[in-house]
């Protein structure tokens, strides 16, 4: 422990016996891995059920009180309680096309496409705020109009997200 990341650290051996010592040659290294893996770094799968009371429905992505990133990706609104099974209602769930079928608003307008955090594919959604607020929705957010569902049915929500930091965000319809 206590060693730096991404550092080359050298060393060499020293052998003593009765009759004396001697160092040992040539001096061997190591370095260090650039980054330690961290739980920070890790992409998580957020899921939610519920029952819609329409057809249609805008779905909000907005972080909420902190100053943190969010990257997301593989967004996906299915029929049922399973996530992932089904027909997939998002538009671009995985920000392969940019920020097409998704609005950009208020102080979300700043959230980008990533391509170098990515879970699948060749891009992913980066969430962050302009200010730290504790508010969001329609006015501040990144969005989706959702369409094609049945009244009084369940429906699952869920995404992959990796956090760079400690941070609260919001994910609802």
């Amino acid at each position: 422990t206590g060693l730096a990341a991404g550092t080359t650290y050298y060393f060499r051996y020293y052998a003593s016996n009765s009759l004396g010592g001697s160092w040992a040659t040539p001096a061997q290294s190591f370095t260090t891995p650039a980054q330690a893996s961290s739980i920070a770094n890790m992409w998580r799968r957020g899921k939610i059920c519920g029952v819609m009371m329409s057809t249609s429905s805008p779905m909000y992505f907005y972080i909420n009180n902190s100053a943190g990133k969010v990257f997301v990706d593989d967004v996906c609104v299915v029929s049922g309680t399973v996530a992932e099974a089904g027909a997939n209602l998002v538009q671009n769930p995985g920000f392969e096309s940019g920020t097409n079928m998704w609005e950009l608003v208020g102080n979300h307008a700043i959230s980008q496409v990533a391509t170098g955090a990515k879970r699948n594919g060749s891009a992913s959604l980066l969430l962050q705020s302009s200010i730290v607020t504790n508010a969001g929705g329609s006015g501040d957010s990144v969005k989706q109009a959702v369409t094609g569902m049945v009244t009084g049915q369940a429906y699952t929500v869920s995404f992959w997200y990796q956090a760079t930091n400690s941070v609260a965000f919001t994910v609802r319809f």
